[in-house]
């Protein structure tokens, strides 16, 4: 038993375990995942290794930012300033590749040392892993070989793709970066039998599944699945892209 905050911790069948590590690793919740994935009740000791000593210094000054969620995110859209800065050494690569092997699970495959190589690789890697997660049937055997994130990372990636999404200062970029991947993995011919893609708006051909299922619900005079899927696609960043 360990004390936690003046308690005992865990303490007692009423504690979720798993919430109180992730709490108490925000920044490693992919890797706290992944132990409770071998065994559901590890041993505190193993939790408090998890992350023990990176703290990806070169990174945090450059960047400017301290959570590992936050330097994925500057990762993927660096400002201006944080552009500059990785620019002008490549000092936080090592750590880059570290930082990105244990937070979703990336091996970074280029050979570059600039932003340029590794943010093509990264926003790949993070479009198509939230494509993956979404999709309720298997992947088309023309896909299996990309590379994605294991289903620990599924919370990480889902979140940093909705806040490139919903951030109208990063809105712009990700539909750049999402047409361009789609057409790069030719997307649209390889899924084109697939008839529901999931719920996500991960990429632009992705609406014609959507308006698809809310024809089919209108024909069945189903009117709150029709309304449920119109909702949830209103505000969608594809919205009024031809």
């Amino acid at each position: 038993l360990y004390g936690v905050c003046g308690d005992v911790f865990p303490s007692g069948d009423g504690d979720n375990y798993l919430s109180l590590c992730l709490k108490a690793k925000p920044d490693h919740a992919t890797q706290v995942r992944a132990v409770f994935d071998q065994d559901p009740n590890p041993s505190f000791a193993v939790i408090d290794a998890i992350g023990g000593g990176l703290n990806w210094p070169n990174l945090r000054a450059l960047l400017k930012v301290e959570s590992t969620r936050d330097i994925l995110f500057a990762l993927l859209v660096p400002s201006d300033l944080q552009q500059s800065a990785l620019k002008e050494t490549d000092s936080w690569v090592a750590e880059a590749k570290a930082l990105l092997q244990a937070s979703i699970g990336l091996g970074l495959k280029t050979r570059g040392r600039t932003w340029s190589a590794i943010g093509d690789e990264l926003w790949r890697f993070v479009l198509f892993s939230e494509f993956v997660f979404d999709l309720p049937e298997e992947l088309p055997p023309g896909l299996q070989d990309v590379p994605r994130a294991a289903a620990a990372a599924q919370p990480l990636i889902e979140d940093m793709c909705e806040r490139l999404r919903s951030d109208r200062r990063t809105q712009n970029i990700y539909i750049e970066r999402a047409e361009a991947i789609e057409a790069e993995l030719d997307l649209p011919s390889i899924c084109g039998d697939m008839a529901d893609l999931g719920e996500r708006d991960t990429f632009p051909f992705e609406e014609r599944t959507f308006l698809q299922r809310a024809m089919e619900a209108l024909a069945r005079d189903d009117t709150d699945k029709v309304k449920a899927i119109l909702g949830r696609h209103a505000q969608s960043v594809w919205t009024g892209k031809g």
